[in-house]
């Protein structure tokens, strides 16, 4: 089954883009997670549940085998910016210096490590306008 983090994620996007839609605004959010494993599965599940309010778009960092390279990451963003993507499922590396301009929401959807970071990616939301930041948990955590 789901993840309830996930579910829970899902829930709260949902209801996001609905009344933004309902009120004729534009808006976008960005979840952090882990690994990229979990952007995939993330994605995943946010693309299949949300007919178009939910247009996923997917950023990791460059490394490795599975990385992204430059020129993709760069679209990624440009769709971002465009709105042709209002969800950017992303791994920790795209808190480093990314310009994603403004953000309404912010999700964590993994346990923070450095309260200096979390307030960095806190930012994130706060640069242009009033944005929400939301930390997903589980009895555990």
């Amino acid at each position: 089954g789901e993840h309830p983090k996930t579910t829970k994620l899902r829930e709260l996007l949902v209801d996001h883009f609905q009344r933004a839609r309902e009120a004729h605004k534009s808006s976008r959010a960005m979840v952090f997670t882990g690994t990229r494993q979990s952007v995939d599965e993330i994605g995943d599940a946010l693309s299949r549940a949300s007919g178009d309010l939910l247009r996923v778009q997917r950023f990791v960092g460059q490394g490795g085998g599975d990385g992204m390279k430059q020129s993709s990451q760069k679209n990624a963003v440009e769709a971002f910016l465009r709105n042709d993507s209002n969800v950017l499922v992303a791994t920790c590396i795209a808190e480093e210096g990314l310009d994603i301009g403004a953000v309404d929401v912010c999700v964590f959807y993994d346990q923070v490590g450095s309260p200096i970071r979390m307030v960095q990616r806190m930012g994130r939301t706060a640069r242009k306008r009033t944005g929400r930041v939301v930390l997903l948990m589980v009895p555990g955590e």
